[in-house]
């Protein structure tokens, strides 16, 4: 009985607005281990790749969007620009130039005449540069380069082929083959150049 009033008594005293003594707990966090650190250091390094990859993805898409839209644009002005409005003058060159060059097809032409010939060529092949092919700088300066490159390709080639004295060009077979020939295989390496242009 003596003990629970000496516990009553502390108690009574300590309510009663004694000082209580404190009592310090003293406690160490453990260490932490190498599998924590590098588990630690492991998350910062996923969320900084995290971050960068997100950057890198946004600025990708952003860069091909406008690619694309560049693209897209090159596309619709070469439809607008060349194909619904000039490409009869594309057509009209080459009938035009098929046609000249019929006057070639005949027996003893002279030097002169065959001059006369090549300057009315080369007069229908600067005015189609004039009103077809430059239309294309507007559009896309490597696709204008492969087009007047294929066309000065087969002005030169026909100028070669009609000063030549050693091509009978009067021999219908010979001139199917070294002038017809050649201006239809130009004809249809220009169009599958423009066909095939993708806007790059």
């Amino acid at each position: 009985m003596e003990l629970i009033n000496a516990l009553s008594n502390s108690l009574l005293n300590d309510s009663l607005g004694t000082s209580i003594p404190k009592i310090e707990v003293i406690a160490q966090l453990p260490e932490k281990s190498l599998i924590e650190h590098l588990y630690s250091s492991a998350t910062v390094i996923i969320a900084l790749a995290n971050l960068l990859l997100v950057i890198y993805i946004f600025s990708k898409n952003n860069t091909k969007d406008k690619n694309t839209n560049e693209k897209n644009r090159k596309i619709n002005l070469l439809k607008t620009l060349v194909l619904d409005y000039n490409i009869s003058k594309f057509y009209s060159f080459f009938t035009d130039v098929s046609e000249k060059t019929k006057l070639v097809n005949v027996r003893g032409l002279s030097m002169e005449d065959r001059a006369k010939i090549n300057d009315e060529i080369n007069d229908l092949a600067t005015d189609f540069r004039q009103s077809f092919i430059d239309l294309f700088i507007a559009i896309d300066n490597k696709l204008y380069d492969d087009i007047l490159k294929k066309t000065d390709l087969l002005i030169d080639g026909l100028t070669n082929t009609i000063f030549d004295e050693g091509i009978n060009l009067a021999h219908k077979p010979k001139f199917e083959e070294s002038i017809t020939k050649e201006i239809r295989l130009s004809k249809t390496e220009i169009i599958r150049t423009m066909f095939s242009y993708s806007g790059e």
